[in-house]
């Protein structure tokens, strides 16, 4: 009869240490996925901030009102190929998927292949996702006086 009880010890010790380290596995895959999510988000910030800083005064300013906003002329284009400039210096693999304009804020959506750490790339397990993230700047406004 001890004989069992020791080989049943064994199983749930075996069992629990399974679940243990499972759940470390989780946790460090889960933090290590949000630090990336939180770089991804500086470098949007980034170019965000750099893409409202590009636009000049003339294409937004427009009417003689203080802080008025009109009419704004955004180049899309030129505001894209800013944005890939300045993606480029980071060297990473983010992918710009769309420059956004909306009134008095410019907006990036960025995208980036992830590798989730501690999970083996075999036999077609998820071992990679996708973030994308969105970013908006606002552009400067006079001060109402």
């Amino acid at each position: 009869m001890k004989g069992r009880e020791e080989g049943n010890m064994i199983v749930l010790g075996i069992g629990v240490w399974i679940v243990a380290l499972s759940l470390v596995f989780i946790v460090v895959s889960a933090l290590s996925l949000h630090q990336e999510r939180r770089e991804l988000y500086a470098v949007a910030d980034e170019v965000s901030l750099s893409l409202a800083a590009s636009v000049s005064d003339a294409a937004y300013y427009s009417g003689n009102v203080a802080g008025a906003v009109t009419s704004p002329s955004y180049n899309v284009a030129e505001l894209s190929t800013h944005a890939q400039r300045k993606l480029a210096e980071h060297g990473q693999e983010i992918q710009l998927l769309s420059v956004k304009t909306h009134a008095d804020k410019l907006g990036v959506e960025v995208e980036k292949v992830v590798r989730i750490p501690l999970v083996p790339a075999f036999l077609g397990a998820i071992d990679e996702v996708r973030l994308t993230v969105i970013s908006w700047a606002r552009l400067r406004t006079i001060p109402a006086s």
